[in-house]
């Protein structure tokens, strides 16, 4: 009974990892990878010593040793996680991390003389298998995210290898608070080597670290210090391996979600701002339907639908092809005093763009 109790604590730490992909995702797009990890893992030190207080004060020296190296395997695995993430999709990165599930019973082998069933070699086979259609290149390189994430990979493999066997002869809590200052330790060091000391706050960075660290890091890490010691290794990654399939299915629903959700509030609130200034001259839209009907009519219904009215004595000049517009457009961009605006879709070299960059070189 306790076994199953165990495989549903880690199928729920799989879950919570899942959508901590997506949040180190938003987090990166403010924050740089050591200043996420530094955050998450102070967090999750500083939580797991007030939930362990006063245990965390007794530990002993070889609870500190099984804790210490659990801690750098941690630090190391998610270091190459996080980096990797900024050259592979969420998606692909939480596929990858998942591989650690082919790692974990042939390194309890090397290291503890652990058989290795015939079930876990297939089952090792067919994970490289799907890993290398997944991330090869035609050229049979791997990619560089990739490459940092499968070995990050083999971190984790080593983490729940020395996790399986630590919690079979110390405290949970205390080897949990060990973990995460090393780690946290560990990531403050990455973070001063790498000189990214100076921080960028934004909302959607500090929520998202509040998560990591929280849930996704003190919880999580607890839970699954607690649920190994009814759980053997291999079963404990198998099930760990399924935040791949919780990274993916969050990713889509948050990306899909979030984008349309601020997208329509943008809209919204720039309707709001500019509502006073596009109000319809009643008296040109008369005029204009006495001219022409047809497109008065058309004009009534951008005015309703996209907010747009129509104006009249307006000054502009019509331009039957691009190559007329050019040059005109040039020598705009020579008279720009303040600011271009620049908003497009595809760039490639040539005349038109080359005469376009050598004038914003020369107001650069």
């Amino acid at each position: 009974m306790k076994e199953y109790w165990g495989m549903l604590g880690l199928l729920l730490v799989t879950i919570i990892w899942g959508a901590g992909f997506t949040a180190s995702d938003i987090a990166l797009q403010s924050l740089e990878p050591f200043q996420i990890m530094a955050g998450r893992f102070l967090l999750a030190a500083l939580l797991m010593g007030v939930a362990g207080f006063p245990r965390v004060t007794k530990i002993t020296r070889q609870e500190w040793k099984a804790g210490t190296g659990m801690g750098v395997f941690l630090f190391a695995a998610f270091a190459l996680q996080t980096v990797g993430l900024r050259y592979t999709t969420p998606s692909k990165n939480a596929f990858l991390t998942a591989a650690n599930v082919v790692f974990v019973p042939f390194i309890a082998f090397l290291f503890y003389r652990k058989k290795v069933r015939p079930a876990e070699i297939c089952g090792a086979i067919l994970a490289l298998a799907g890993v290398g259609f997944l991330s090869l290149e035609r050229d049979l390189r791997l990619g560089l995210g990739d490459a940092l994430t499968l070995a990050g990979a083999v971190c984790f493999a080593f983490q729940i290898v020395l996790t399986g066997k630590a919690v079979e002869k110390y405290r949970p809590m205390a080897l949990n608070f060990v973990q995460m200052a090393t780690a946290c330790i560990c990531s403050l060091a990455g973070l001063v080597c790498s000189r990214n000391v100076k921080i960028s706050f934004t909302a959607g960075g500090v929520l998202s670290v509040l998560y990591l660290g929280a849930v996704s890091t003190a919880l999580t890490y607890l839970l699954q210090t607690l649920s190994q010691r009814y759980v053997d290794e291999t079963k404990a990654a198998v099930i760990l391996s399924l935040e791949a399939v919780f990274g993916c299915l969050f990713y889509i629903f948050v990306q899909l979600q979030m984008e349309t959700k601020i997208l329509a509030k943008r809209i919204a609130d720039i309707r709001i701002r500019t509502r006073s200034y596009l109000k319809q001259n009643e008296a040109i839209a008369a005029k204009l339907m006495k001219e022409n009907r047809r497109n008065a009519n058309l004009s009534r219904y951008l005015s309703e639908r996209a907010g747009y009215p129509v104006y009249d004595r307006t000054n502009f000049k019509y331009y039957p092809l691009g190559d007329d517009f050019f040059p005109d457009l040039l020598e705009e961009l020579k008279a720009a005093e303040r600011f271009i605006f620049l908003e497009y879709f595809i760039i490639q070299r040539g005349e038109m763009w080359d005469s376009v960059l050598k004038i914003l070189e020369e107001k650069a």
